[in-house]
């Protein structure tokens, strides 16, 4: 029987020792994986953010979008060629925990906590570690 497994987090660091360790956990078995990157989207708090625009703002999003996406296929080369591998970008904590209802996962693995504390504190009530 095949497992489905998230392998979850923000991943905005690169080589760090906990993401290697848990995607290495997952070598050997027999199992669909999701990996899910979570976008924050970063406070634009400065005196010009009224005048900046909504294009502005939105070709940022875009931008982080695509770095997500960048560093989940960054991911799914580190897996065993053996494991079938889906890419998933979200945006934020919360949908990523309506996503893992949804698709009801055996395993939801967080391999990089939340930066925010106000998340961590939503996975923790939620029984995600």
């Amino acid at each position: 029987m095949t497992d489905l497994v998230l392998l979850a987090g923000e991943f905005s660091r690169e080589d760090d020792p906990e993401i290697t360790r848990a995607v290495r956990s997952l070598d050997g078995r027999c199992a669909r994986v999701t990996i899910a990157v979570v976008a924050v989207p970063q406070r634009m708090l400065s005196y010009g953010t009224p005048f900046c625009g909504a294009a502005v703002i939105e070709q940022v999003h875009e931008g982080m979008e695509r770095e997500c996406q960048r560093r989940a296929c960054g991911l799914a080369q580190q897996l065993c060629p053996r494991l079938c591998v889906e890419h998933l970008v979200v945006t934020g904590w919360p949908e990523l925990l309506r996503h893992a209802r949804r698709r009801e996962y055996d395993e939801v693995v967080v391999a990089d906590a939340p930066t925010h504390l106000r998340d961590r504190f939503l996975l923790r009530r939620a029984g995600v570690r």
